[in-house]
Formats: C-alpha cells, structure tokens, sequence
C-alpha cells in the first residue's frame, strides 16, 4: 500500500519565491569555466524532449555536482537557480515546492537554470537545465493543482461551510500513483468568499465545477476548475441563482444529480428537471419556478455505480409510489411504476440504497436492486430490466427480501453498491459504519465483513474508466472510500479495489481531509 501524502493549503498569495527576480550581476559567460571543469546532474527528472509539466505543490529536487580546478576556491563561488523572472533557490542544492510567482511564461512555459557567480572574479554563467538524457534545455511549464486529474471532491467544514479538493496523480488508470490529497481550494483562490452550505449537489465537467446548495444567497457557486483563457485559474465565475437559475427559486433546492453522457437533475420543490448530461450541455438553464418534466416528487435515487451504458434511476413521489425513470436527448422523458410480488405499486417511506448487476454492455438485460424503508422495515426488491433506444424499456418484477437484519442491523445511511464489472462471485456491498461487508447478489446469503476502516464510512464512489465499453478488466480503474471522525472532525481517503477475494487498498490518506466529504466526483471524459 502506498500512502497518499497530504497536502493542506490554508491561503494562496502570488509571491516571489525565496527571493524574488533574479538580480543579473553581468553579463553571463558561455565558454571555458574559469576555475571550474565541470557541472553535472542538472537535469530534471521526468523531463523528455525539452518540456516537462511540473504541478503546483510537487517538491522539485536537483543536486548538481560541480569539480573545481586545482587551486579554486568553491567558497568564492554563489548560485542561484531561475525560472523564467524568478529566483527559487539561492544554493547549489535545490529543494523547491513547486508554486506560481512572477514568472513570465512565453506560452505558459519558461527555460530554467542554474546561475553561477564567481564573487570574486565577478565572472558569471548560466548553466540551463536539461531533459534527463542532456540532449535538450528543458522548458518547463506549472500546472496548477486544483486541475483535477483524478477527480474533485466536495466537503463540510466544522462551520457549516462548503470546501473542495483535488486528487493529484498522473495516470487515472494508476491509482497506486496517487499521490496527493489538495484541500481548501476554494480558499485558496478565492480568500474573501465562503460557501455556505446545506449541500444539494454538484456537476462536474472535467473543466467547471458546479456546487448546489440551499443558501438562498445564491443556491450555490459555479467554479472554473481548468487554466481558461478568460478567467484567472480559479475566479468565482458567479452564482448559480444568476448563470443556472433564471431567478429565486421559491422552493428548497433538494436535490442536484448528474449521471455523465446521460442526463442530469435538479428537484426544487417536487418539481423535477431534467436536461442532457455531456460536454454540449453540461449545466441546466431553467426558471425555477416553472413545471419541470415531473411534479410531485419526493426523493430521486441512482444506482451505484453509475454505468453509461445501463443507468438505473427511481424517483419516489409525494404518496410514496416508485417510478423508474429516464431521459436522453433521443428518447426524452419516459417512467413507469414499479411493481411488488402481488401486482401493486411499491409504496415507500424512503428509499435507501440502489444498485445494478455489473457490467459494461449495453442494452442487455440485467438486475437492479432497490432497497427501501417502510415503518421500521428495510425490503429488498429485485427487478430485471432491458434498456432500448427507441423504445419503452422493459421491467420486470423478480423478488424481494427482507433485510432488516443486514449487516448488524439496517439503518438509512447504508450505502448499497456493487463494482463496475462483475466478478465471479458476483458481489455486491453495503458500507456501513466502519465495516464494509459483502455478499452474493445471486445467492443473497447473510453478508459478511471483508474490510473495516478507523471511522465511519461517509462515501463511496466506484469509479469506471470514462471510455467504458465491454467487460474488459481495465474498464474498472478503483473504488473511492472516504471515512469522516466526528471527534477530529477530519476526513480520511481510501483508494481500494474490493473485487479481489481480499479486498485490496492501493492508496490512503487519513486524517488530510479538513471535514466531512459529501460528495466525490470522478475525473470522466468523452
């Protein structure tokens, strides 16, 4: 297992870094070394074919090594290592948490050198750094870390306030690479502006970030979460009462969902809206106060995990009655009831948990599995299901299960999924509390505990890679868990793979999260 370092940013100033520019003390000499034979090891690691991406709050490392001539003296000799217009280390040796400054990037990228000064000749020269096999200067470019590779995540803070962050990693596919756990980057960029909560929900495009909430100040924030050219890195773009809202809703914000590729939801009131979900369209512009496709509802629910190619999603109405529903830009708006063993419209006081039978082909028939409270009764009902294109999707009422003994006792905050693709065993899962238990979605035998955590488990996202199609064992990339300690008030993060017979964890961060996280949203691409 490797750990994840944790990296919490409590402000963010543009500095000048160690010292600021770099005073030119004449003019650089690009000859024989006076007094010196040699500099080696001035190559950044990574870097290939003169460019290298560096990410704000990496630790850049270079420990060059020079030989003097006979008879030279090293102490008459001072360095300073430069990027662009600022000076980032004032000795031989550098150690430099990568970070903006006054850095004047031709393109957004700059040379990078090592400047040597004899003090007493007053002979100085430039030494640029190269790519790892010295065949090329290398330019060097600074990503900004809250640029979410792997994915963003949206939590509350002990005041009630709403933060984000970011989960740095190269490879999405890697996830025993991820290295590093970014919090407060609202803060961060935006020092004079809190979000206040309650959450609703959020979308997030891989560019922006769009946070829900009730505040009746705004209903939410809508965030650049990628370098753009008309917006700083990280400027408050507005509210969403003024670029998703047409005006002040006069019911509460109950929920925000969005489903990638497919479609995404806002429930003000019981009314619900529904709109396309993919890089063309990827917030909702409506008056909120109009019919939306559905009135009446109550609560909507979708499977975990979330399949493009078989979405599952339930709405519950006013009176309690379950409808399955779905739309896209082809078919549009479509539902219809689901039905118990006797032939009635199941009728809940909540639903609980939703979940599929895995898998990464499409129009396929398959399991769902909804779980709901009535009284003090947790029931299992398991339908079968075809989605078609262009027609009515076909559901059909298998069985259900009495539940309320599960896992120590069932409670509402159950979390209920299964893995992206199917296993052997056919799995599936219920976090609860610590534990993480398991059992066959087949045999529905009592579940057993393969994997427990230091605190309560507050989320669970299984994650597919963005281009899922097929069973091919690469679709699934991991499992994001995060754990919250009310006593600490700080949250923790667990990237597993709970397909194996041992449940396999490839990366942690404990403790690094400042709060509770709500929500966590995986990077996702067309």
């Amino acid at each position: 297992m490797k750990v994840i370092k944790d990296f919490i940013c409590m402000s963010f100033v543009l500095m000048l870094i160690i010292t600021g520019c770099y005073e030119d003390k004449g003019s650089y000499n690009y000859s024989e070394w006076t007094g010196i034979d040699s500099v080696t090891g001035v190559e950044i690691p990574g870097s290939s074919y003169g460019r290298i991406s560096l990410s704000e709050g990496e630790l850049l490392e270079i420990d060059p090594k020079i030989t003097f001539k006979e008879g030279t003296n090293p102490n008459d000799f001072e360095y300073a290592w430069v990027m662009g217009g600022d000076t980032i280390g004032t000795s031989l040796k550098l150690s430099w948490e990568v970070a903006f400054g006054n850095i004047e990037f031709l393109s957004g990228e700059a040379y990078f050198w090592l400047a040597i000064r004899n003090k007493v000749t007053g002979e100085s020269w430039k030494h640029y750094a190269t790519s790892n096999n010295g065949a090329y200067m290398v330019k060097v470019k600074i990503v900004p870390t809250a640029i979410p590779l792997i994915g963003v995540m949206i939590y509350e803070k002990a005041d009630g306030t709403l933060e984000w962050g970011s989960i740095k990693g190269s490879n999405r596919a890697a996830p025993q690479q991820f290295t590093t756990v970014f919090t407060e980057m609202f803060k961060r960029y935006n020092s004079d502006k809190v979000i206040k909560g309650p959450f609703v929900g959020a979308t997030f495009d891989t560019r922006q970030l769009s946070i829900y909430t009730q505040d009746p100040d705004g209903y939410g924030t809508m965030i650049q979460a990628a370098d753009g050219q008309t917006y700083p890195f990280g400027q408050v773009m507005g509210s969403v009462q003024s670029l998703t809202f047409t005006e002040k809703p006069t019911a509460v914000v109950k929920a925000k969902n969005a489903y990638f590729n497919h479609m995404q939801e806002i429930l003000i009131g019981n009314e619900l809206f529904l709109s396309t979900m993919n890089s063309d369209y990827p917030y909702q512009l409506i008056n909120p106060n109009s019919p939306g496709e559905e009135t009446g509802v109550e609560q909507v629910i979708g499977a975990l995990p979330y399949n493009r190619n078989a979405p599952v999603t339930l709405q519950r109405l006013t009176d309690g009655s379950i409808y399955y529903y779905f739309y896209n830009a082809n078919k549009g708006y479509s539902r219809q009831p689901l039905f118990d063993g006797n032939g009635e419209v199941v009728r809940l006081d909540k639903m609980v948990g939703l979940y599929h039978e895995p898998t990464g082909q499409s129009n396929t028939k398959l399991k769902f599995f909804l779980v709901g409270k009535k009284g003090n009764e947790y029931r299992m009902y398991i339908y079968e299901y075809q989605q078609f294109a262009r027609a009515t999707d076909v559901i059909s009422y298998l069985s259900e299960k009495d539940v309320t003994q599960w896992a120590g006792g069932m409670t509402d905050n159950a979390i209920w999924f299964t893995t992206v693709l199917p296993v052997g065993w056919n799995y599936a899962y219920i976090a609860k509390g610590k534990d993480l238990w398991r059992y066959s979605y087949e045999g529905l035998e009592t579940p057993t505990i393969v994997k427990s955590f230091p605190d309560d488990i507050v989320s669970v996202v299984p994650t597919p890679n963005a281009s899922l199609f097929g069973d091919d064992e690469s679709n699934e990339l991991y499992t994001a868990v995060f754990t919250y300690n009310s006593t600490t008030q700080t949250g923790s993060m667990y990237i597993i793979n709970p397909r194996t017979t041992v449940v396999e964890e490839f990366a942690s961060s404990e403790n690094s999260i400042p709060g509770k996280v709500l929500m966590y949203l995986p990077y996702l691409s067309n």
